[in-house]
């Protein structure tokens, strides 16, 4: 390849012409090649001398001369033209058109980044301060209904236990038992309003539930006919065993929904038994054997205390909304022995081989896994 076609192939390359230009340059180039050997061709045969005047080397050396400058001529041609077509002063315009754009484009892109920067870090810094702020009102009316509450049984006379308000005098304590044989793959059900729940596992195959009630009346015989009319039975339906309790409640006038009673729990279940149980207002602990089952526990104003054999496999899911969640589990962060996360926290992990599941949420209160 010529330097001539390498010249061109090499503006296109850098952009300085267009490949239709190129292709013109070396179609001329091409014409003028031809040309230039035609009229050495020509030239040739016009001053072919008479034979035995002048030798062939001669004749060969001034067609290849007059070739040279033919080229050169058309060389220097070119030259002239792609001068003009460079410096074109609507060509050099339309370049510095195209680069003033491409600025313009890179600068707003990057002010586009730095805004949309801007703006999630103000969204950021608004959601944790909404978050703030609703943490500081829910304990504030939390701090506020307790007061009103207190407020409104000192009124009218009332006597206030750690869960539930009394508003009568005179106690009554009433003791009730209950046992079901347990089937493989048990369910045990309990909705408890105001009290404690203590549940533990046993080697037997009985589900055994013993009540502790404290009903309050104006009276001892008000308190015993209002416990009378408790009705509780511990019931299977199919794989489901449920401890159905149904009690008389008063509403005083004002604020609040006042229980007369208060039910505290201790039941017993074979290792294994999947459990759900459910709090308003009361404690709650869970000591397991060998075998975790699927345990669902929840309470709205307390602790739940959860404490399985180390040799158990489960999953665990443990939220608090407005407490503390505890956690001492064997595999998971070696090292720890207890680890403690600050209100409104959200733990999970796996321990074992995970066979069971434990889940405990509170919303007021603590949670704690031991193991």
């Amino acid at each position: 390849m010529s330097e001539e076609r390498k010249l061109i192939l090499q503006m296109v390359a850098e952009g300085k012409i267009t490949p239709e230009e190129a292709d013109k340059l070396l179609q001329a180039l091409d014409d003028s090649e031809r040309a230039a050997h035609s009229s050495a061709a020509e030239q040739a045969r016009r001053e072919e001398p008479a034979p035995g005047s002048e030798d062939l080397s001669t004749i060969i050396n001034r067609a290849v001369g007059d070739s040279l400058r033919a080229l050169e001529r058309t060389l220097r041609d070119l030259e002239i033209d792609l001068d003009r077509r460079m410096n074109d002063p609507a060509r050099q315009h339309l370049l510095s058109r195209i680069e003033e754009k491409m600025r313009r484009s890179a600068e707003r892109a990057v002010e586009r980044v730095r805004e949309a920067d801007e703006r999630a870090r103000r969204i950021a810094d608004r959601a944790q301060e909404r978050a703030r702020e609703h943490t500081r009102r829910a304990e504030e009316h939390a701090r506020h209904f307790e007061e009103r509450v207190r407020t409104q049984a000192d009124r009218m006379g009332a006597r206030i236990f750690k869960f539930g308000i009394c508003i009568d005098r005179v106690p009554v304590e009433r003791t009730k038992s209950f046992t079901l044989p347990a089937q493989p793959g048990d369910r045990f059900h309990l909705d408890n309003r105001v009290g404690d729940v203590r549940v533990e596992s046993h080697e037997g195959d009985q589900i055994e539930v013993t009540i502790k009630s404290v009903i309050w009346g104006e009276t001892e015989q008000d308190a015993g006919a209002r416990a009378d009319a408790f009705q509780m039975e511990l019931v299977r339906r199919g794989s489901d065993v449920v401890m159905d309790v149904l009690r008389p409640t008063i509403t005083a006038s004002g604020i609040v929904n006042l229980k007369e009673s208060r039910l505290d729990y201790t039941v017993r279940v074979p290792h294994g038994t999947h459990l759900d149980i459910r709090c308003k207002a009361g404690d709650m602990w869970i000591v397991g054997g060998k075998t975790v089952g699927v345990w669902n526990l929840s309470t709205k104003v307390g602790d739940v205390d959860v404490k399985v054999h180390p040799e158990a496999g489960f999953t665990y899911d443990l939220s608090a909304h407005l407490g503390n969640v505890r956690v001492a589990v064997a595999g998971d962060q070696p090292g720890e022995t207890e680890m403690t996360f600050p209100k409104g926290a959200y733990r999970t992990g796996r321990v074992g081989d995970g066979a069971g599941r434990v889940e405990a949420s509170v919303r007021t209160g603590d949670v704690r896994l031991i193991n």
